[in-house]
């Protein structure tokens, strides 16, 4: 079972994760992609909390509890820093609704060192202390 930037959205995780796991066969794993959010998150942390219809976001070790609770195992947690995603190339290269942000993001781009220094600056100063991470989850279910 994959579950893709989805685990926000749902309305009662608990029981999404209790359905899952009676489908699942012994040993069988649920995979999610989802962000994680350790102490001290502040709105300059996050380009847009004006997220409409995210309902949950995970703490550092609410998986974890979820686990311990309805009987599946941890296996798997990758965590990647979102400052580094959020100014990477490839997140850069990408073209979204806005012209204006695409042409201000195509010039940090292919203007000589202008990236290099954002990036530097965003991921060093401005969010160094930033606790958003996109994480991918892998669980399995207990007795496999």
């Amino acid at each position: 079972m994959i579950l893709t930037n989805v685990f926000s959205h749902i309305t009662s995780p608990t029981q999404t994760l209790e359905c899952i796991r009676r489908i699942l066969v012994p040993g069988g794993v649920a995979v999610l992609h989802t962000s994680e959010v350790g102490p001290g998150a502040l709105p300059h942390h996050q380009f847009n909390w004006n997220l409409g219809d995210h309902l949950y976001f995970l703490g550092e070790h609410t998986m974890e509890h979820y686990a311990k609770k309805l009987d599946y195992d941890l296996v798997h947690r990758e965590r990647k820093w979102q400052p580094k995603l959020t100014f990477s190339r490839e997140r850069f290269k990408v073209k979204g609704r806005s012209g204006l942000r695409n042409v201000l993001k195509a010039a940090c781009l292919y203007t000589p060192g202008v990236f290099p220094v954002l990036r530097w600056y965003m991921t060093s100063h401005r969010h160094a202390d930033n606790p958003l991470y996109a994480s991918g989850l892998v669980l399995q279910k207990s007795g496999g």
